[in-house]
């Protein structure tokens, strides 16, 4: 009888080029993406002060708002930048 393993010399790649270069790069997306989150709020909230580093605002709205707003985007970059880095991780270990 014929078996049906053939053996290939050399053995296949497990994983393929394109998989592994967008392994690479998403990474570097969200580490990106989450250190520009980090320094555009904190942008924001310099150019808000005043000379005695006070906050100023029209009125107690946008006060409000620029904080709950400034807060998620805070969340968002600090998740970017902790997926960013278990992705590394996870990359590490495939080679």
């Amino acid at each position: 009888m014929y078996s049906t393993f053939q053996s290939t010399f050399p053995p296949p790649p497990t994983h393929s080029v394109f998989v592994l270069g967008l392994a690479m790069w998403v990474p570097v997306f969200f580490l990106g993406t989450g250190s520009g989150l980090f320094l555009w709020v904190s942008r924001r909230k310099f150019y808000r002060t005043n000379e005695a580093s006070v906050e100023e605002f029209d009125r107690f709205r946008s006060k409000v708002l620029a904080r709950f707003f400034e807060g998620m985007m805070l969340l968002l970059g600090l998740l970017l930048i902790a997926m960013g880095l278990f992705r590394i991780l996870w990359v590490v270990t495939l080679f």
